[in-house]
């Protein structure tokens, strides 16, 4: 327990890496590039990267379960299906890039902080995602029954979509006072059937 993986090559296929306990720093390159397949990151020990975390050649890079480092460095998927999954990860600085017909998927309860978003991000399975001063040049997607939470400035030059309705609520949820600068859209899309798409308050007294 407690072991650290430093990481100075190069990773790349499909698989796990970490458990529980084991921490990695990435000095080097992890690459998801098997078509098809996934190549999960275990962050429960805590991730630094100072190197890159990819997605290629139409693999899954999946960070989940814990804290990612990323001041100063990118995390990329690029061609034609390849994707990052962000499941249960909290991620702090950085970009999250998107290129050349790659994906970018929330799951779970995430949260993104001090970070810049460029490409096309959805949550379409219900989930909760927090951004904290992130400049989103692109677009999110909040799917029915999930939520944005946002807090600080975020600086949008794309589009936000909340959907609800079809019996579910959806929300884009201030957790602390925000401000929304870039420029940007916030679309708000209710369906038939009961529930909605809203802009909220998580606590009380919060000013957007």
């Amino acid at each position: 327990t407690g072991t650290t993986l430093t990481n100075n090559e190069t990773i790349r296929g499909s698989g796990i890496i970490g458990d529980s306990d084991m921490a990695l720093v990435n000095n080097g390159t992890i690459n998801a590039n098997q078509s098809g397949a996934t190549l999960s990151i275990n962050g429960s020990g805590g991730v630094t990267n100072n190197g890159f975390l990819e997605a290629t050649n139409g693999g899954v890079l999946q960070l989940s379960s814990g804290t990612v480092a990323n001041t100063g460095k990118t995390i990329t998927a690029s061609g034609t299906n390849s994707t990052i999954v962000i499941d249960g990860a909290a991620i702090t600085g950085g970009t999250l890039t998107a290129t050349g017909g790659a994906l970018l998927q929330t799951l779970g309860t995430n949260s993104l902080t001090g970070m810049t978003i460029n490409g096309s991000v959805t949550d379409t399975q219900g989930g909760t995602t927090a951004f904290t001063n992130v400049t989103l040049n692109g677009s999110y997607l909040a799917d029915l029954n999930s939520n944005l939470g946002v807090a600080g400035t975020i600086t949008n030059s794309g589009n936000i979509q909340v959907n609800g309705g079809a019996g579910t609520n959806s929300a884009m949820q201030l957790n602390a006072d925000t401000t929304l600068q870039g420029g940007g859209t916030v679309t708000l899309h209710t369906a038939s059937g009961g529930g909605s798409a809203n802009i909220q308050e998580n606590i009380t007294g919060l000013t957007l």
